[in-house]
């Protein structure tokens, strides 16, 4: 119906502070996931509206004990979520560094 899609999604990555780093400051890009255990295959994993989620994969990401499958053999997390794999770069309009709420004002 679209050629292009008119929404806008925001998608969270979680990863360490070199990337963010090479990314955010200096102006670099995300790379492709080509790994086996992206389940959408190769591309760019992204958590749909979850910055709290992210935040959470990029700290168990760096310990040997990541959360484990909820079943043998599944590929679904105890702490499921949306995720997005962006597979064309050219569909990545930018990207930012979230700001920190107030704690002086209710979050909407």
């Amino acid at each position: 119906m679209y050629s292009k899609l008119p929404q806008l999604v925001f998608g969270f990555h979680g990863c360490d502070q070199s990337v963010f780093y090479k990314v955010i400051k200096q102006g670099g890009e995300l790379d492709l996931s080509t790994n086996d255990h992206g389940w959408l295959r190769s591309g760019i994993y992204f958590r749909e509206n979850g910055v709290e989620r992210a935040w959470e994969w990029a700290r168990a990401s760096r310990q040997a004990n990541a959360p484990a499958p909820i079943y043998p053999g599944s590929m679904i997390r105890e702490k499921t979520h949306v995720q997005i794999c962006v597979r064309n770069p050219n569909c990545i309009k930018g990207y930012f560094e979230p700001r920190f709420a107030d704690g002086g004002y209710q979050l909407p």
